[in-house]
């Protein structure tokens, strides 16, 4: 089998064209390339692994982001959990060939830039793929690269459905393709007389009967040069059997994938697709991506403008075990990054929340994600790393989450909250059981979003400020700290988590933190 390696968001369009070639060549059952497109509660570090033990050849598709750059200047290749980084990595441990093909003049990676298990790429030959006018001879090469390093002749066109590599010895391919050559010649000269000849007999049937001007035209008659009988030729002004497909978006510029290959960009008109069943999926940066479902019909007219949505920055719900909904149900909160692939998570429970960083790949219009780093736990609780899949609500403003563990199937309903929360509470904070004196002076300045800002706490050093980000859970708020803004000198801030919950009005809100043992808390007010 051929595994095709690529990253998703570098260069889906090409490898989905050059997929197709090498099954063309090779047959269906022996080119594999959706590596991420694993059942949920599955090890997907090792259906990775035995899909590439399974394999003969491994093509490493690097485009321009191959190394997965993120907007926080990381890299996804530094994660250890990278699809891509296991896939190239399976491949070397095994000592299995990976062939580098490079997109559109996209440098091999240095070797210092890649990560230790993966180093040994750097130095396998490397083949050029142009997405472009050369695509088409730059498939070739490789195709002929694979077929060698394989020891097989790749599937005739007619034989492209059964899918079967033929093995040959190294020896006979070279006489098999002398005779081939031989046999085309020989053909091709007998073809060539009948042809002559027929020319020949029609040029003394015209002089002795001349052609009828009214009499209805024949189709032309062409010789086959293997069965030598007439066959007639189709007219070349057939009618148009196509259907004309325009494609509009709001906002313009979403990529339209048929099959997981680009076909273009909304606005679109396309008059080349086959009539019947498909679906086209449009993908926008900064919008959910939207599957439409259409059935083309021969000579018919199909036009639609989709309305993308955006997603909700913050989704809420209940977890609970189905279908046995007497489980105890279990809040979680979803905030998405900007990049609609990243973010963090928060489970509550009894002991506490925890609360860790998730990353993603979208499958049409799911996101399969996989949890990371843990931001914050409970005391005397590990967490297990889970992979879940979020599914998405056409507005934008719903979305489904699913995960299946431990022989269990963990599903919540999850919507966007709304939150009318002030721009800015006061108050001061107290050690729990210490009422006494004023405490310290608490102020919390919310950005727009409203799930971000600074805090801002005073002493008679002077004042320290700090960035925060939070997710929601109904009315509550979930606190990491982030960057100093400003603190005294002789003041040492160290990172810290705390909630904030609003009271019904929105007027007030509790704070409370839990740091080195102790409990914090305060009484806020929009002043």
């Amino acid at each position: 089998m051929i595994a095709i390696s690529y990253r998703r968001e570098d260069t889906l369009a090409v490898t989905g064209r050059l997929y197709d070639r090498l099954q063309a060549k090779f047959g269906k059952r022996n080119v594999f390339m959706d590596f991420d497109s694993i059942r949920p509660g599955l090890d997907f570090r090792e259906q990775i692994k035995q899909t590439i033990e399974g394999s003969r050849v491994v093509v490493a598709v690097i485009g321009p982001h191959w190394l997965g750059e993120q907007p926080d200047a990381a890299r996804r290749i530094d994660d250890p959990t990278d699809f891509v980084r296991l896939e190239i990595a399976y491949a070397l441990n095994r000592g299995i060939p990976v062939i580098p093909v490079l997109v559109n003049n996209t440098p091999m990676p240095n070797v210092g830039k890649l990560p230790a298990d993966i180093q040994a790429l750097a130095f396998r030959h490397a083949l050029p793929l142009d997405s472009g006018l050369d695509f088409h001879q730059h498939a070739d090469r490789l195709i002929s690269g694979i077929a060698n390093s394989l020891d097989v002749l790749p599937a005739p066109p007619e034989q492209g459905e059964t899918g079967e590599p033929v093995a040959v010895a190294t020896g006979s391919r070279k006489k098999l393709v002398v005779t081939g050559v031989l046999l085309l010649l020989s053909m091709a000269a007998f073809a060539t007389w009948l042809v002559l000849r027929s020319t020949n007999q029609t040029r003394d049937q015209s002089a002795a009967h001349p052609i009828n001007p009214v009499a209805p035209a024949r189709s032309p008659v062409a010789l086959n040069s293997v069965t030598e009988q007439a066959v007639a030729v189709a007219p070349t002004t057939a009618p148009r059997m196509n259907p004309v497909i325009e494609l509009s978006s709001v906002p313009p510029g979403a990529k339209v994938l048929q099959k997981g290959v680009l076909i273009g960009t909304t606005p679109l008109r396309r008059d080349d697709l086959p009539p019947g069943d498909t679906t086209f999926l449009l993908v926008h940066d900064g919008y959910l991506p939207h599957a439409l479902k259409a059935a083309l019909e021969a000579k018919q007219e199909f036009r639609q403008e989709i309305a993308l949505a955006q997603p909700a920055p913050v989704y809420t719900g209940t977890i609970r075990v189905r279908p046995d909904d007497r489980s105890p149900p279990r809040p979680v909160v979803i905030a998405l990054h900007p990049d609609l692939k990243t973010g963090h998570m928060t489970q509550s429970s009894r002991r506490g929340d925890f609360v860790v960083k998730f990353t993603g790949v979208w499958e049409e219009t799911e996101l399969h994600a996989v949890t990371g780093d843990v931001v914050s736990q409970p005391a005397g609780i590990q967490w297990a790393p889970e992979s879940f899949i979020l599914r998405f609500g056409e507005d934008g403003k719903t979305a489904s989450y699913e995960c299946a563990a431990d022989g269990k199937t963990y599903a919540a309903d999850l919507s966007a909250p709304s939150v009318p929360a002030a721009s800015t509470y006061r108050g001061s904070i107290h050690q729990e059981g210490d009422q006494g004196g004023a405490g310290v002076p608490l102020t919390i300045k919310f950005a727009a979003d409203r799930k971000s800002g600074t805090e801002t706490q005073s002493s008679k050093h002077g004042d320290t400020v700090v960035k925060f980000n939070g997710v929601w859970d109904g009315q509550t708020l979930r606190v990491v700290t982030d960057e100093v803004v400003a603190k005294p000198r002789n003041i040492e801030w160290k990172p810290e988590s705390f909630t904030l919950r609003f009271a019904d009005d929105w007027k007030t809100a509790a704070y409370e933190c839990h740091a080195e043992g102790h409990v914090f808390r305060a009484e806020l007010s929009a002043p």
